[in-house]
């Protein structure tokens, strides 16, 4: 198996090949501390305060683009970020 890729990424109905895997995770501790390590980096992706920047940007970004078209909107994202009332 490679160990750089989840261990569990197993075809269904292979559950022999899922259970070699888990027997290799527990006579390998090395393995599966570095597993451990990559799924925690892979889980960061996904906070909140992260995924709230990179969304606010896509947000900001659109309304500069739609200003330039010569489109109202800016004013109205950057109330609705900020939680103001229109």
């Amino acid at each position: 198996p490679n160990s750089t890729n989840y261990m569990t990424a197993k075809p269904a109905g292979r559950e022999e090949a899922l259970a070699q895997g888990m027997r290799c995770l527990l006579d390998d501790d090395s393995k599966r501390w570095r597993l451990g390590v990559q799924a925690r980096q892979w889980a960061l992706r996904f906070d909140w305060d992260r995924i709230a920047r990179e969304q606010e940007e896509v947000y900001l970004r659109a309304a500069r683009d739609n200003r330039r078209q010569g489109k109202v909107g800016l004013r109205l994202v950057q109330i609705a970020l900020t939680g103001g009332i229109v």
